[in-house]
């Protein structure tokens, strides 16, 4: 008898592989980011700058780690939820500076409440790592599709 359940309010895609989600979530978020980019056109040239310049030179979160152009990009995960487009617009323009164009160049570090800011936005899996192992185990339905030799 189950004694206990717990829902992570997320439904496993019965009779289908991780692959098969995974395409089609990444169908959804390349439309949630055209939408996004058509609501906000002057977050275009910021996200470019801030991930050339973070390419260029990754930048020092103030309680540790590193901003990378490659976590800067995760934070398109915002782009799954309800509030998620004004979050990350908000957000974004807390990295604008007040220079002519409003863009970040090479010389300017990026504002403390920025880098404070990306953390927070991010901190939920780092404060809650049984969700990656409940995350993960939906697709343990059965037939491998990734190249992990499962099936």
């Amino acid at each position: 008898a189950i004694e206990r359940a717990l829902f992570t309010f997320g439904l496993a895609p019965v009779g289908r592989t991780a692959d098969e989600v995974y395409a089609a979530t990444y169908k959804r978020m390349e439309e949630r980011n055209r939408r996004f980019y058509q609501r906000y056109p002057q977050d275009v040239e910021l996200v470019r700058s801030l991930v050339a310049g973070l390419h260029a030179a990754p930048a020092p979160l103030p309680r540790g780690g590193t901003l990378t152009a490659r976590r800067f990009l995760q934070l398109g995960l915002l782009l799954g939820s309800a509030s998620g487009f004004e979050a990350l617009h908000d957000l974004l323009e807390l990295a604008r500076p007040p220079s002519a164009d409003g863009l970040p160049d090479a010389t300017s570090s990026l504002p403390d409440l920025f880098l404070l800011e990306v953390e927070a936005a991010q901190q939920h899996f780092e404060t809650n790592p049984i969700y990656w192992l409940l995350h993960e185990a939906i697709y343990c339905d059965g037939g491998g599709g990734g190249g992990g030799g499962g099936g």
